[in-house]
Order: structure tokens, then C-alpha cells, then sequence
């Protein structure tokens, strides 16, 4: 299953159905729910991450009014307290800052995030990328979803190159669904 490029999750689930997957942190913590009109907002931080709400429901809106689309139910984010319960809990290497699922936004510490100068970038670009697949087609190839999505909130770090790394638009996909390090994400 590995060789065919499924997740340890899906292995693990296959195998071992029933079975909750998580770290020990991850059991019991208790989430709080902040709410506002477009974002509903999940924290074990809640007088630490309040702050988002506001943040989220700016940029959503200023994606409707940059886009022309508009999003069909409201956003929800789920901010981590630690790096540790972010990678135990997505799956994802401590390099990925957010992973969107649906209509959820799966977010690193806030703090981390501000700290390095991506918060806001971050939330941007996720909440782009939820406007964007409510709207696309179910064929959309991701490489064009995704490529939308950097347009319409540029990178410093994805500044526009000749070429690619990549031999065929399949090898692109497959490093956009599943980068092996930092560096592929970037390049894919």
C-alpha cells in the first residue's frame, strides 16, 4: 500500500480497523469552540487564539471580494497548541504549517506561525484553497487548483521559475498530494 503511495494513515486504517489514530497528547484535550458569523474557530488556547477570528473573517472576505466567488458555509480552524499535536493529529511533517480537509483549516500554534512570519500568509492562502475546491470542478487537476490558489496570494518563496523538476504532470500531482521533503512542496 505504501509502494502505491497511500498514507500510513489509510495503512494503518486498512489493517487495523476501529482503531483511533493520535498521539497520547492528543486524548482528552479539551477543544473550545469560538464562534463569529463566518468562522467558527477550535482551541485548547482559547484567550490565546481569540485573536484569529477576527483575522480569518477579514480574509475570507477580502478572497470573495479579490475572487468574485463566495463560500458556501462557514470556515472552520482548528489551531494546534503544539508543532508535536499538529503532526500527531494531520499526519503532516512539522515543515507543512496548515492542511485544509473540506472545510477545515488544520493550523500549527499561531505563535510559530508569527513568530516565522507566516501566520497570515498561511491563513490566506488555506482559506484560498477552500474557496477554490468548493468551486472547482470534481476533474480540476490539482497542480492548476493549487497554482490558482499562489496566484491569487503570491509567495515570497514561490517566485515564478522556467522549467521544472518534474519529468510529467503526473510526477507534479504526486508531489503535490504527498512532497517527500520541504523542498519538493516548494518546487512542485
Amino acid at each position: 500500500m505504501g509502494e502505491e503511495g497511500r498514507s500510513y494513515r489509510e495503512i494503518l486504517i486498512f489493517y487495523y480497523p476501529g482503531t483511533r489514530l493520535g498521539g497520547a497528547s492528543l486524548q482528552g484535550i479539551p477543544w473550545q469552540q469560538l464562534g463569529s458569523e463566518d468562522v467558527v474557530l477550535f482551541t485548547t488556547r482559547p484567550e490565546h487564539d481569540r485573536p484569529l477570528l477576527p483575522l480569518a473573517a477579514r480574509m475570507m472576505h477580502e478572497a470573495e471580494e479579490k475572487t468574485g466567488l463566495a463560500y458556501n458555509s462557514s470556515s472552520k480552524l482548528r489551531v494546534y497548541a503544539t508543532v508535536a499535536a499538529f503532526r500527531d493529529a494531520t499526519g503532516n511533517p512539522g515543515w507543512v504549517a496548515a492542511s485544509t480537509r473540506a472545510h477545515t483549516i488544520r493550523l500549527q500554534p499561531a505563535d510559530i506561525l508569527q513568530k516565522a512570519g507566516t501566520l497570515e500568509t498561511t491563513i490566506r492562502h488555506e482559506l484560498l484553497r477552500m474557496l477554490i475546491e468548493e468551486q472547482a470542478k470534481p476533474r480540476t487537476p490539482l497542480w492548476f487548483r493549487e497554482g490558482l490558489v499562489l496566484y491569487l496570494v503570491p509567495h515570497p518563496a514561490s517566485a515564478t521559475r522556467a522549467g521544472s523538476n518534474f519529468e510529467n504532470v503526473s510526477a507534479l500531482e504526486k508531489a503535490l498530494r504527498t512532497p517527500v521533503s520541504e523542498q519538493q512542496m516548494r518546487e512542485a
